[in-house]
C-alpha cells in the first residue's frame, strides 16, 4: 500500500508475463514505484526456449490458451491492476491472454503495459477488448531494444504519475530518488530485446 498525495492508501496488483526477463524487470520497477504486489503469470506447460513464441502463437490461432501454473489472484483486494507482457507476433502472448480471460476486473482500474523491440502491434487495443469489465486507464508501450533501465524508469515514473499512482519527480527529488533507487546500479546496462 502507498500514499497518493494526501489521499487514502491504494493497493496495486502488478501482473506480468515475461519470457526473457525484460518484462519482469519492468514490472519490478513498477512495483518499486507503486509499492504494489507482483504476480508472475506462469504456464503449467514448459515451453522450449527456442520455440515458445511459435508454440504460443499456434495455441492462440487454435483457440487453445495454455493453463496457468497458479490461480489468478482475486482483484477484490486491489484498487488498481497494472498488467503487462512482451509483444509477440504483434499480439498479446497466449499466457497473458489466459490471465486476462480468467481475471475479474469488474469495477477496478486497469492499465496495460507492453515491452517490444520496435512495434507494439495490437497489444494495447486487444488488451482493452480482453480485460472484461475493467475501468480502463491509459496503457504504455515500451520499446526496450536500446533503452537502459534508468531511461525506462523515467518513462515509467511519468506514466504512473499520469495515472495518479505516483507523484512526478523533478530536480533535487529526482536526484535523491536516483541515489536511493536500487535499479540505478544497473542504469548503464542495456536490456536485451524480447
Amino acid at each position: 500500500m502507498f500514499q497518493v498525495e494526501d489521499g487514502p492508501c491504494l493497493n496495486v496488483l502488478v501482473a506480468y508475463f515475461s519470457h526473457s526477463g525484460i518484462t519482469r524487470a519492468v514490472a519490478q520497477i513498477i512495483r518499486e514505484k507503486t509499492c504494489g504486489v507482483m504476480y508472475g503469470v506462469e504456464t503449467r506447460k514448459i515451453y522450449s526456449k527456442r520455440t515458445i513464441i511459435e508454440e504460443a502463437v499456434q495455441e492462440m490461432r487454435e483457440g487453445n490458451l495454455p493453463p496457468l501454473k497458479h490461480s489468478v489472484p482475486s482483484m477484490f483486494s486491489y484498487d488498481y491492476g497494472l498488467v503487462g507482457g512482451p509483444v509477440w507476433e504483434n499480439n498479446i502472448p497466449a499466457p497473458l491472454m489466459t490471465f486476462l480471460r480468467d481475471a475479474e476486473f469488474k469495477g477496478k482500474k486497469v492499465a496495460p503495459f507492453c515491452t517490444h523491440a520496435g512495434n507494439a502491434g495490437t497489444f494495447l487495443p486487444d488488451f482493452g477488448n480482453q480485460a472484461r469489465n475493467a475501468d480502463h486507464m491509459d496503457g504504455l508501450e515500451l520499446p526496450v531494444q536500446r533503452n537502459t533501465l534508468e531511461s525506462i524508469a523515467t518513462v515509467l515514473t511519468s506514466w504512473l504519475a499520469g495515472l495518479g499512482l505516483v507523484k512526478p519527480l523533478a530536480g533535487a527529488a529526482w536526484q535523491a530518488f536516483r541515489i536511493a533507487d536500487p535499479y540505478s546500479v544497473h542504469a548503464e546496462a542495456a536490456l536485451p530485446s524480447d
